[in-house]
């Protein structure tokens, strides 16, 4: 049971459970393992099916049921969420490459998304395109080698927050502003659709191995994170 005041954020390594790839696919809800099967590579079906029992398992810690029994709603773009009565344990999951992160927590509203830094030829078109202009601004002002994994911190930090209000990516990225900064723990600056939000949340980094950027969005200020490894089931 997570402390009053609490996120738990649980790092999945899925790769090293690929020996439980079967009991993992057994949690699943019919219309999870559809979607797992509908990835054309077998490492995707993995990781999705592997990701999504570690979160199903963590789940069961907080809700007295078996992983299995959990009912997650999601409609569309909304935000996955348990079915009543419990909808008061809020949770995010999201994977990248060889890594998937899982936040939970019973007094707030969490994001979390993590992403694999790799190169990107296209990295001033897409900043152009999802950043706002000072982000822009400020990320290409960095010496070229900062350059790839500051966008990425900028990425992650945005989706973790449009996550965790439930918007997905239908609030446009560049209608508000994040830090640039690495280790950051108030990288929300500016929201200029509603200006009193960026005083409501908070988005921080989180640890990750050195070729991935993470990011972890939570409402409320007054929070700490807890943060451990998946065993497995």
């Amino acid at each position: 049971m997570t402390k009053p005041g609490t996120v738990e954020v649980w790092s999945i390594a899925w790769t090293e459970h690929l020996a439980q790839i079967e009991d993992c696919r057994a949690l699943l809800s019919t219309a999870e393992r559809t979607k797992a099967d509908a990835f054309h590579f077998e490492r995707d079906r993995q990781r999705y099916s592997i990701s999504h029992a570690a979160l199903r398992s963590l789940l069961a810690q907080h809700v007295s049921l078996a992983p299995a029994d959990i009912m997650i709603q999601q409609n569309g773009w909304e935000k996955p969420r348990l079915e009543p009565p419990h909808c008061g344990v809020h949770f995010n999951l999201s994977h990248s490459g060889d890594l998937a992160l899982v936040a939970i927590s019973h007094d707030y509203e969490v994001g979390v998304d993590v992403e694999q830094i790799k190169p990107l030829p296209d990295l001033a078109t897409l900043a152009a395109r999802f950043f706002s202009k000072s982000e822009s601004t400020t990320l290409f002002q960095l010496p070229a080698a900062e350059q790839t994994p500051a966008f990425f911190r900028i990425w992650t930090r945005k989706e973790a927050w449009l996550k965790a209000r439930g918007d997905g990516l239908s609030l446009p990225l560049a209608e508000f502003d994040v830090s640039l900064e690495p280790g950051c723990t108030s990288a929300l600056l500016a929201t200029r659709f509603a200006p009193a939000e960026v005083t409501r949340w908070r988005v921080s980094d989180l640890p990750s191995p050195p070729d991935y950027s993470a990011a972890l969005a939570v409402e409320g200020l007054d929070w700490t994170v807890t943060t451990r490894s998946w065993s497995g089931l």
